[in-house]
């Protein structure tokens, strides 16, 4: 009997704890479901500036040109490179994420229910891996010459449009420019305008995989 009794305690304690290891489960799951909503948003809020971006920055080869043939007609730079002084960094929601990984969370949910969180938490740190490094890269160096060749005013006044300064009344963009420059300008401008593109197809994929899993785990979890 006393045996009987142990035993029976023992079952108890492991179906209460495998509730707890339920409930934790599911609301790990309900964390996570809101955080792909805040990151589908930010995905779609970059993915329309980016777009828009690339709309200015495909005036890039015909700038050019009109530069070589004219060098003073330098007004095309204007929209060119206010589009291409800075980005916006993708800041992810991380909350259950970081819980799932840190706190051995990911040990209770379901196979499946892990395995698609690891997939997205892959494409995450590759994008943010390429906006680190290549991409982060790329704006440096086309922002770094910028100082070089552009006039400061003109500059100040495209990058800062709040300040006091005004353009300058000759409306000489480029400082100074040999063809030399030019063309070390215009090579970078369009491995920039190449970074911007990758980067709008990465944070498209990441947009699909997080609306897929938003639709997965509402039909399975019934969270809507």
């Amino acid at each position: 009997m006393l045996f009987l009794a142990v035993f029976c305690g023992f079952l108890a304690e492991y179906q209460l704890e495998h509730k707890i290891e339920k409930d934790k489960a599911e609301q790990y799951i309900i964390s996570f479901y809101e955080d792909l909503k805040t990151d589908t948003a930010e995905f779609a809020r970059l993915i329309a500036i980016d777009k828009n971006k690339l709309s200015a920055l495909a005036g890039v080869h015909g700038c050019y040109d009109s530069i070589i043939k004219n060098p003073g007609s330098v007004g095309c730079l204007d929209v060119i490179v206010g589009n291409s002084l800075s980005f916006i960094n993708l800041v992810n929601t991380e909350r259950t994420l970081l819980q799932l990984k840190n706190a051995g969370g990911m040990r209770m949910l379901k196979k499946e229910d892990a395995d698609s969180i690891y997939a997205y938490d892959n494409k995450l740190r590759r994008y943010l891996g390429f906006e680190s490094t290549l991409f982060q890269e790329r704006q440096t160096n086309l922002r770094n010459f910028y100082t070089e060749v552009l006039n400061y005013p003109d500059m100040a006044a495209i990058r800062f449009p709040a300040d006091s300064f005004s353009r300058s009344k000759n409306k000489q963009l480029l400082f100074s420019a040999d063809g030399k420059q030019l063309n070390k300008l215009f090579n970078q401008l369009t491995e920039y305008t190449q970074g911007i593109r990758a980067r709008v197809n990465f944070l498209t994929g990441l947009n699909m995989t997080a609306t897929q899993m938003l639709n997965y785990f509402n039909l399975r979890y019934h969270l809507e």
